[in-house]
């Protein structure tokens, strides 16, 4: 069995397979061939938010999740012991998640890991592709070839990494959304005025231009945070998140929730989680916060 990437779903793939007793050849082009998300040579890195997701069994997201269990899945074994709190989603210590998923991969004798880009699709019955949004222009040439010419996209935002000791406490507090939980999120409500200070900040900075096909292609019902200047303004400008959403209290007179922060490892940084993500180059974000 071939399988293209050694990302999520390739690592469970593999992990499956070889369980079988099948003989699993995984390619993973990192970290020799770095991608332009990643940093490190970990397999299943997640370089976007830490957070699956809901982990409640009345949601969609939580059911999918207790399913999988069920399954006996290896990822979401792995994700529950290194998880960190988040309320009621599955969130994870990313470094420890990959490192994790890496070393059991690694230790089943019938997967043999192939440490070099796959310039093409591989020969074999039954090939998976798992390389992600992120592949080589190479192997997605390759797909690019066997779909008959067809295009492949991809167009998303990471959220900034806030490192924790920069970070005034005393302005800020613990709390759930929604009020539920024993305060696993990091809150920091602004006014009005700051929020708007912020925004503009973000919108003025450099951002990484995207193809017109992509620009096209993207669904204006994603998050608006990602769009054009005036679309953000126009959604942004007088409409804040619930106080509750944001674990701000109903009483009181403090500032409406215009951003918050979420703690996200276990070593104490902490990810911006709403009102921040944006395609911004990653130098130009570290002017936006106030």
């Amino acid at each position: 069995m071939q399988i293209v990437g050694a990302g999520l779903a390739g690592s469970e793939a593999a992990l499956v397979l070889s369980a079988s007793g099948t003989a699993v050849d995984l390619h993973e082009m990192r970290p020799g061939v770095p991608s332009p998300a990643h940093q490190t040579g970990w397999f299943a890195e997640l370089v976007c938010s830490n957070s699956l997701g809901a982990d409640r069994a009345d949601s969609g997201k939580g059911l999918l999740k207790a399913e999988l269990r069920a399954l006996g899945s290896n990822l979401l074994h792995v994700a529950d012991r290194v998880r960190v709190p988040a309320g009621k989603a599955l969130a994870v210590d990313r470094e420890a998640f990959a490192r994790s998923v890496t070393e059991e991969v690694r230790a089943r004798r019938e997967i043999r890991v192939i440490e070099a880009e796959a310039k093409t699709i591989p020969d074999g019955a039954v090939v998976i592709i798992a390389c992600g949004p992120i592949p080589s222009q190479a192997i997605t040439q390759s797909i690019s070839d066997l779909l008959g010419g067809m295009g492949l996209y991809f167009y998303d935002a990471i959220s900034p990494i806030v490192d924790a000791s920069s970070l005034d406490m005393g302005q800020g507090f613990f709390a759930d959304r929604y009020g539920s939980g024993p305060g696993d999120y990091l809150n920091f409500p602004m006014t009005q005025s700051q929020y708007e200070t912020f925004l503009a900040a973000l919108l003025s900075a450099r951002v990484v231009p995207a193809g017109n096909s992509r620009r096209n292609a993207i669904s204006n019902r994603a998050c608006p945070s990602r769009f054009s200047p005036a679309g953000v303004r126009r959604r942004f400008s007088s409409v804040p998140c619930g106080r509750s959403a944001c674990g701000i209290p109903e009483r009181g007179t403090s500032p409406l929730p215009w951003s918050s922060f979420a703690r996200k490892t276990r070593r104490g940084r902490c990810t911006a989680s709403s009102g921040s993500r944006r395609n911004s180059r990653i130098r130009s974000r570290s002017g936006s916060f106030p």
